[in-house]
């Protein structure tokens, strides 16, 4: 599954679901070009895609979604299922023997920034982002009140997806997700949610 979304609420909802079906989930810079996302979802054999209704509608107007089932969205968009019908169940639709090995199964398949060339798809394994997140977060109990974290890098990002959407929410912050910085909201946000960590 390909994410190609800004920060919003629901990706790591979304992105902690799939994973924990078994899936594979590729996260993409909701600011890529067509070209580039057309070439990401190629390598990543992606075939469902995440995003805005925005973005559903420029990428299948530049026809760059070739072998791709179904496309979820923000909102509503033609031809689009929106991402509601996929936190509607009640958890009876939820499969009781997801087998999973976590040394093996890749999780993630983040794109590298390609400051040496080409982006390259980096294979994540459960248990990679399971010790990053224990090592960053050594210190701290699950789900200790770690105070409210703001947050205005993307999780598409290995430090947004792993740090804030993993390590952050594992140890119990409550964490005020913002698309890019921009001076005012940021501040309002520090004081609005008495903000305790900038990352």
């Amino acid at each position: 599954m390909a994410m190609y979304l800004p920060n919003i609420l629901e990706y790591p909802i979304i992105f902690h679901g799939a994973a924990i079906l078994g899936g594979t989930i590729t996260t993409l810079n909701p600011q890529c070009s067509n070209e580039d996302l057309s070439h990401f979802l190629k390598i990543s054999h992606a075939k469902y895609l995440v995003t805005t209704s925005t973005l559903a509608k420029k990428a299948l107007s530049a026809g760059v979604l070739k072998g791709i089932h179904s496309v979820f969205v923000t909102g509503q968009a033609k031809n689009c299922e929106s991402i509601s019908s996929l936190l509607s169940d009640d958890g009876t639709a939820f499969p009781g023997d997801v087998k999973i090995d976590p040394k093996e199964d890749v999780v993630a398949l983040p794109f590298s920034s390609g400051t040496t060339g080409v982006s390259k798809g980096v294979m994540l394994t459960h248990y990679n982002l399971i010790a990053q997140t224990r090592v960053a977060f050594r210190y701290e109990k699950p789900l200790d009140d770690m105070g409210t974290v703001v947050n205005v890098l993307p999780f598409y990002h290995i430090y947004g997806l792993s740090i804030i959407t993993g390590g952050r929410l594992h140890v119990g912050s409550k964490i005020v997700a913002l698309s890019r910085f921009e001076p005012r909201s940021f501040l309002r946000a520090i004081q609005e949610y008495k903000v305790s960590l900038l990352v």
